[in-house]
């Protein structure tokens, strides 16, 4: 039985959906942002190696059909494989993670930034009948603004903040951050390097 979670802004009692963490049986936990519209074009990433600085950018839109590239999400599977992927798509792309080992030595992981749109955007919540969800809700200031999200696996000793979500997801626990910025564009970053 999967575990859902949802993150939603608020502002003057109107909800709207941010993003989602699902968490399967064996510990596999995807994120993914709620805009369904949301389009991931091209991944560009950065790797220093021997104090080197190398840059590489992925043409998703080239290789892939457009609806392959519209609203992907991560997902993490035990122990050390993720990939991204559209729902009912081929994979994107895929890599190594490792979590387990990273965090038992540096004490956190970041994994997957990610910013909205402006929230004033996005669809209003609405809950899905007949599943239980657990929610973080972000008061916002006003809906002009976007928001940041951070999805990071930490050591199981971090504890509630009261301003991020602490998932379990079998032997790890991914922490959900997010805080309201200026209006931008939607992005995602993600974390590869180790």
């Amino acid at each position: 039985m999967s575990q859902e979670y949802r993150v939603l802004a608020e502002h003057a009692s109107v909800k709207r959906s941010l993003a989602w963490v699902s968490v399967l049986d064996d510990g596999s936990v995807s994120v993914g942002l709620s805009d369904r519209y949301f389009r991931v074009p091209t991944l560009s990433s950065s790797i220093e190696v021997d104090g080197v600085a190398h840059h590489h950018t992925v043409d998703l839109a080239s290789l892939h059909s457009a609806d392959a590239v519209l609203n992907p999400h991560f997902t993490f599977h035990p122990s050390a494989r993720y990939h991204l992927r559209a729902d009912d798509r081929p994979e994107l792309f895929s890599g190594l993670l490792m979590v387990d080992l990273v965090v038992a030595s540096e004490g956190r992981l970041p994994w997957v930034r990610a910013v909205s749109g402006a929230v004033s955007s996005l669809k209003q919540y609405e809950p899905p009948p007949g599943r239980t969800l657990e929610y973080v809700r972000l008061p916002l200031p006003t809906e002009e603004c976007s928001v940041e999200l951070a999805f990071d696996f930490v050591d199981s000793s971090v504890g509630p903040s009261g301003k991020s979500l602490l998932v379990d997801c079998g032997a790890r626990r991914l922490e959900v951050t997010a805080r309201h910025i200026e209006t931008q564009m939607a992005t995602l970053w993600w974390n590869h390097e180790c």
